[in-house]
């Protein structure tokens, strides 16, 4: 889909963020809480966009990422030696995040949550949501239409995560991940097909 900036899925030949550096960035931010903010700005964008897709809506998304970020770093201590597995760390938690909010909604209406000062708000621009709002828009459509668990993956896929990491997020071995998300990607070919057959072919 086109407009995609941050928001596309990454080929598959790319290199995966540099787990050393986050490790060293780890062990730093054990000493002084100031050091986590590169981690921050480094997830940020990935973690947001995953929220927005399991939650559907900005704000909430955006609350949800702040949520993520304050839960790491005070679990921090608790990653003891698999300081380099920062990123499926940062996804389990954010994966429990969202799974508790949509609980949540379930049994009530979702109430304004206190800002923690201590990190930025990660909420998108004007700007930015300009460029992308309407394929996330489209995508989160398309992802409505996928059996619970094919959306789960499909949400750690477009938030960036590896095989390892999604299968270490969900608990599921890498092969069953891999043959999930092709018969997923190949679902969503399908359901994207159908929708630019409707829409007479293509975009505008």
């Amino acid at each position: 889909m086109r407009g995609w900036r941050r928001g596309r899925q990454p080929p598959e030949d790319e290199a995966p963020r540099d787990s050393a550096a986050d490790a060293e960035l780890v062990r730093a931010s054990l000493i002084d809480r100031r050091a986590f903010a590169p981690l921050y700005t480094r997830y940020r964008d990935d973690v947001l966009r995953y929220c927005f897709y399991c939650l559907g809506d900005w704000e909430d998304a955006a609350d949800a990422a702040q949520d993520v970020f304050l839960s790491a770093l005070g679990g921090l201590p608790r990653l003891g030696e698999r300081d380099d597995a920062f990123r499926g760390y940062l996804f389990r938690i954010a994966h429990n995040e969202v799974y508790d909010r949509q609980q949540r909604r379930r049994r009530r209406p979702i109430g304004p949550l206190d800002a923690a000062l201590e990190i930025e708000d990660p909420t998108p621009s004007p700007e930015h949501l300009a460029v992308v709002g309407d394929d996330h828009t489209r995508l989160l459509t398309l992802l409505n239409q996928l059996s619970g668990d094919r959306r789960r993956l499909c949400e750690l896929r477009f938030a960036g995560l590896t095989d390892k990491e999604i299968a270490q997020v969900l608990g599921k071995s890498e092969g069953t991940v891999r043959t999930a998300w092709s018969r997923a990607a190949s679902q969503l070919r399908d359901l994207m097909g159908v929708a630019l057959a409707r829409k007479g072919g293509g975009d505008a």
